[in-house]
């Protein structure tokens, strides 16, 4: 498996069991998603963007820079915006108090950005709340199922 896919694993491990989300963890960017069949809110983790820098020719690791997401899904109700805030202060807690994830990445997940919004394309309109954060990892050179 490669260590993105590992990565998203651990993190979606990690966010099993919040009290906002519950068991609602799902390893998937594009799970089409209805709250009120899910009985609460969920969550969507994935690992995006990558950069991998090869400036080194021949050395034994390659240094990748990776965009990490979880998207905060939720019924649109009248106290959205506090069921949105809620999950998103349960999550950055569980990633600031585990922020390597499982070790996999050594320097840690560092915030980049939260961004929320309403998504009125469905049958019900729901609420979302993305956060990202970046990281860093190492794999070996020609393997990258296993960090360097």
């Amino acid at each position: 498996m490669h260590l993105r896919a590992q990565i998203r694993t651990a993190l979606a491990a990690l966010l099993q069991g919040l009290p906002s989300t519950g068991t609602r963890v799902y390893q998937s960017r594009s799970l089409p998603v209805d709250p009120a069949h899910l009985g609460g809110p969920c969550l969507l983790v994935w690992c995006g963007a990558e950069q991998i820098d090869q400036t080194l020719a021949g050395a034994p690791q390659l240094r990748r820079q990776v965009e990490v997401t979880a998207r905060i899904v939720a019924k649109d109700t009248a106290s959205l915006e506090d069921v949105l805030d809620q999950a998103i202060a349960e999550v950055e807690a569980a990633i600031a108090a585990q922020f390597t994830v499982g070790g996999l990445i050594p320097a840690g997940l560092r915030l980049d950005r939260i961004d929320t919004g309403i998504d009125q394309s469905l049958e019900r309109p729901v609420g979302m709340a993305q956060l990202t954060w970046r990281g860093e990892y190492y794999t070996q050179r020609g393997n990258p199922h296993q960090s360097a």
